[in-house]
């Protein structure tokens, strides 16, 4: 079984950037942005933006 220990979050007004280690070994980070945009449309048909890029919330019947 692997472990992984988180090593730093940094929430930003940018850009959320997560860095942690599994099993003691290198330091691997993950960054994206912090922001959001409403969209009017699914983002299912917006071009380039496949099924595991994206994720839509439904916030107040507006979507995001």
């Amino acid at each position: 079984m692997s472990t992984k220990n988180i090593i730093a979050i940094d929430i930003g007004y940018g850009n959320t950037k997560i860095a942690w280690t599994v099993n003691g070994g290198p330091s691997r980070e993950f960054i994206f942005s912090s922001q959001t945009l409403r969209t009017s449309e699914s983002a299912s048909s917006i071009e380039g933006i496949g099924a595991l890029d994206r994720i839509q919330a439904l916030v107040n019947k507006q979507l995001f």
